[in-house]
């Protein structure tokens, strides 16, 4: 799936000092921590035509996903490759052979995804996961303006911020809502870390019912040590222990899931015990 950014604002900007007819629209962006608007850069395209671009630096990278989860995508989709995009970063002056160099540092060289925040609607709430793989020079009359970026995306979904939700336990059970906001169109899986002290009356460490889905489906632990901190990743179908000797067999295997909208969770807990639910927001953009 190739993404295209089209981010642009309303304002204007001359392309160059003195050279009145040529014009940019442009918005800001973050990447890797750092802004653009550190260098001036914007993301935007030139209305001319002589402009020039001279490949720069085109790194090697490998993007890995662990053994348990081979997909780069989540939901339905099940591909091999992360999804491609380009952009554009230019300014309205010429950009000095040091300035060049730490242009290059910054967006060349990181080893893994990072985020990419891009300042202007719609797209502001949203967060990518992106690592750069080629990177142009962009020349107008023989002066470098800005830099054409291809790179990989990990995958099809922008992020919106996670949302966290805490639980205590307190010897029976208790409702929790949360707000899935993601429109990936299948269900979300959150991660869920266990303090884990001591048992229910039933015998169980934990139960979980979404009222949002089937009344049929709960998730349930038995047999778990007390002490142990217990994280269930349904995205990854993973359940991890810090207790290396903890074996599960009394986890049924029902992962929890989230429904789009609002679910309202039934948690049981025992006083002592505590839950952090943490919602990876995914909204699905371009289709």
């Amino acid at each position: 799936m190739d993404c295209e950014f089209e981010a642009r604002s309303s304002e204007k900007k001359k392309a160059m000092k003195g050279e009145q007819n040529r014009m940019f629209y442009g918005t800001y962006f973050t990447y890797a921590g750092t802004s653009s608007s550190s260098y001036g850069l914007t993301i935007a395209e030139f209305d001319i035509g002589e402009v020039d671009e001279v490949l720069s630096f085109s790194p090697t990278f490998t993007a890995d996903k662990p053994a348990k989860s081979p997909r780069f995508f989540y939901g339905r989709m099940a591909v091999e490759e992360p999804p491609t995009f380009e952009m554009t970063a230019i300014r309205d002056f010429e950009i000095s052979a040091n300035v060049r160099n730490n242009i290059h540092k910054w967006l060349a060289f990181q080893k893994r995804f990072q985020d990419l925040k891009i300042h202007g609607s719609p797209l502001e709430d949203y967060t990518f996961h992106a690592v750069f793989t080629d990177v142009s020079d962009i020349y107008v009359n023989g002066r470098m303006y800005g830099v054409k970026v291809t790179g990989y995306l990990d995958s099809p979904y922008a992020y919106l911020s996670s949302v966290v939700v805490n639980v205590s336990g307190n010897q029976s059970t208790q409702t929790v809502t949360i707000n899935n906001k993601s429109n990936i169109g299948d269900y979300v899986y959150p991660t869920v870390k266990i303090v884990n002290a001591g048992t229910l009356s039933s015998g169980k460490n934990m139960t979980w019912v979404n009222g949002a889905d089937s009344a049929s489906r709960f998730t349930e632990i038995s047999g778990a040590t007390s002490g142990s901190d217990i994280t269930i990743n349904g995205e990854i179908r993973e359940i991890t222990s810090t207790v290396p000797s903890e074996g599960f067999q009394q986890f049924n295997r029902v992962w929890p899931r989230l429904m789009d909208g609002n679910n309202y969770i039934t948690v049981g807990l025992p006083v002592g015990s505590s839950m952090v639910i943490t919602v990876p927001s995914y909204s699905l953009i371009g289709r």
